[in-house]
């Protein structure tokens, strides 16, 4: 019972705090062995928020396949001009294309399902607009009628591809949220950076 309570509360935890306002599934979106990396994605992120705070992620390629990505919060600090270090979420990550459209499943790998055989991983999935410089992520809505009761990745995949551009499976406009790409030939960037690897 403990393990499963710790695994819930790992979900919730990973749902709110991914890239996000996160969209959770009990399958995720396309296969992690048929994946390909875009080296686009590789590399060092950040999101600035109204409030001062700031989500960074560093994305690196964990085989021909496979993102490790690493996402940590940071708020402003009343007690100084520094960043306050806040929670880090670990995720392995993969790309699916449906028809020419990037999608990202985001797998947490902070809490790994416990032994009971009613644990269920959850998986994060988001739409990509992907640039040289910048990333927009929309995430998809959960409770859209048509993402419900999913039986497998490929029906994922099936109704995504029938519902591509349909408004109602994504969440609304003012949820996207913008990455900017970390450029360490930039004094501002090259210490966000340092954040991160401290």
């Amino acid at each position: 019972m403990r393990s499963r309570l710790k695994q819930i509360s790992a979900t919730i935890l990973v749902c709110s705090l991914a890239l996000l306002l996160t969209s959770c599934f009990d399958v995720p979106l396309g296969e992690p062995a048929t994946s390909v990396i875009d080296q686009r994605l590789v590399g060092y992120w950040v999101n600035d928020q109204a409030d001062g705070s700031r989500r960074l992620a560093a994305v690196a390629a964990f085989d021909a396949h496979v993102y490790g990505m690493a996402i940590h919060e940071f708020s402003p600090n009343a007690q100084s001009d520094k960043l306050k270090r806040g929670t880090s979420t670990f995720y392995k990550a993969w790309l699916t294309m449906v028809d020419d459209q990037p999608f990202l499943t985001l797998y947490p790998i902070n809490e790994m399902p416990g032994l009971d055989d009613n644990d269920k991983p959850s998986y994060a999935v988001v739409r990509l607009q992907i640039a040289a410089d910048h990333i927009v992520v929309r995430s998809l809505r959960p409770d859209a009628p048509q993402l419900k009761n999913l039986a497998d990745s490929a029906a994922f995949a099936d109704i995504l591809r029938q519902n591509l551009n349909n408004p109602d499976l994504y969440v609304k406009d003012e949820s996207i949220i913008h990455y900017r790409k970390l450029d360490r030939s930039n004094p501002d960037d090259e210490q966000l950076i340092g954040l991160i690897q401290n």
